[in-house]
């Protein structure tokens, strides 16, 4: 039986844990394709999770914009548009 090298608890970015940033950005990323833009509308405390996860998992910046409820529409290239994607 192959070692288990880590516990993906253990696994941090920028604070996060692995199970953390795929909650957040399962919650955000395109239901079409995760490697699409991203689109969605979140509480302004899941900002700075849910701009980890897609980092972590686009290598992309998210932008928001407040809106008048407080809530924050964000918006990312994505996976496929970013630099790591496949060009």
């Amino acid at each position: 039986m192959a070692e288990q090298l880590f516990d993906s608890q253990d696994c941090l970015f920028n604070g996060f844990t692995e199970a953390q940033l795929s909650a957040a950005f399962d919650a955000v990323s395109a239901p079409t394709h995760w490697k699409d833009p991203i689109e969605s509308v979140i509480a302004e405390h899941h900002y700075p999770l849910t701009a980890a996860a897609v980092e972590f998992y686009t290598a992309t910046k998210l932008s928001f914009v407040t809106l008048p409820t407080g809530r924050l529409a964000v918006t990312a290239p994505g996976y496929r548009a970013g630099p790591a994607g496949d060009h």
